[in-house]
């Protein structure tokens, strides 16, 4: 009984937090840069950011799932542990989420009669108006921007 109580606890965390989205973690023809573009800052605004690897929704899931599962006997632990488990993972994602917040800056750039959007992580402010540089890649995306 607490075998399969455990297995199943272990289970749900195990395929909940692996369900994720795929990335590309090798494109060097996207990040390789080919020259600067003359471009003028249209719009900017703060924001923040958050990167979240999964590290709270795990810990609050089990979390969860282990205090669900000791309320109640029988089926009730059952339900109690699944239940936990939901309301841990997003209650850690959330804790996550704030912890690792921070403050950054979306711009709006003009290049070429084209607008792209950056968010700016660094120290430099940018304002409407604000000549800027701008590397692009292969295809014309611009990958990064720096003052005229």
């Amino acid at each position: 009984m607490k075998f399969r109580l455990i297995s199943a606890i272990i289970l749900t965390a195990i395929f909940s937090s692996c369900a994720q989205d795929y990335k590309v973690i090798k494109a060097p023809h996207r990040k390789t840069a080919t020259g600067k573009v003359a471009g003028i800052v249209q719009h900017s605004s703060p924001v923040k950011v958050s990167k979240n690897i999964g590290v709270g929704r795990t810990a609050g899931g089990l979390g969860g799932a282990l205090a669900g599962a000791s309320f109640g006997g029988g089926t009730g632990r059952y339900i109690g542990a699944v239940a936990g488990r939901f309301i841990g993972a997003l209650g850690g994602n959330k804790a996550e989420t704030r912890i690792r917040q921070k403050d950054a800056q979306e711009i709006m750039v003009k290049l070429k009669g084209k607008s792209h959007k950056f968010i700016s992580l660094g120290e430099q402010q940018y304002k409407t108006g604000d000549k800027v540089w701008a590397t692009t890649n292969l295809y014309g995306e611009p990958l990064t921007i720096t003052p005229r």
